[in-house]
């Protein structure tokens, strides 16, 4: 049976005295565990935090109807840059989809927990839910979860597999299909 875990971490600094364009500090950890459960059963957790200090600017826009958007940008690099949604993120969002405005957050958050059992030689089915996003700041922190089920072919070493997932806070709750090739690990 599959077991194991992985985890990853980094702090980043960079400062203007340095020659760069913007300062600013980033901490990140992740962490992913495979524990089987039974010989047909096993768990699967996933979790990421990141957080950056970097400036971000504000602004307001008022619409033809007098109604006020705010729109936060941060000026951290695109490189650094933290988003979520997608196959190893939240599933049941599209890739990268979720972030302050579409190009990025100074933060992110994300969980996921899956149970998954083996039903046929190298095939198993899976059910999890996944939660998180990319934001700017804490006070206006807004998790948006995943829900949804898969097949997995463990097939010449590597697995491939196929999930369907509803994103639970989107008008109309809309399904994406997310198809992985290789470990849960990465």
């Amino acid at each position: 049976d599959i077991t194991g875990h992985r985890d990853r971490a980094w702090l980043f600094t960079s400062n203007e005295a340095w020659g760069s364009a913007v300062d600013f500090t980033q901490a990140y950890i992740s962490s992913r565990w495979i524990i089987p459960v039974s010989d047909d059963w096993r768990l699967l957790l996933r979790g990421e935090v990141g957080y950056t200090d970097a400036p971000v600017n504000d602004f307001e826009f008022v619409a033809n109807n007098d109604e006020t958007l705010l729109v936060s940008l941060t000026q951290l690099p695109f490189r650094y840059r933290f988003f979520a949604g997608g196959s190893f993120s939240v599933r049941g969002y599209e890739f990268e989809s979720l972030s302050n405005n579409g190009v990025g957050s100074n933060n992110v958050i994300t969980s996921s927990v899956e149970i998954e059992r083996r039903i046929w030689n190298d095939w198993s089915a899976a059910a999890f839910i996944d939660s998180g996003n990319a934001f700017n700041d804490w006070g206006d922190l807004e998790l948006f979860t995943g829900i949804g089920v898969g097949v997995r072919w463990y097939a010449a070493g590597f697995p491939i597999r196929l999930d369907v997932a509803q994103a639970q806070d989107l008008e109309g709750k809309p399904w994406q299909i997310h198809l992985t090739i290789g470990s849960t690990l990465f």
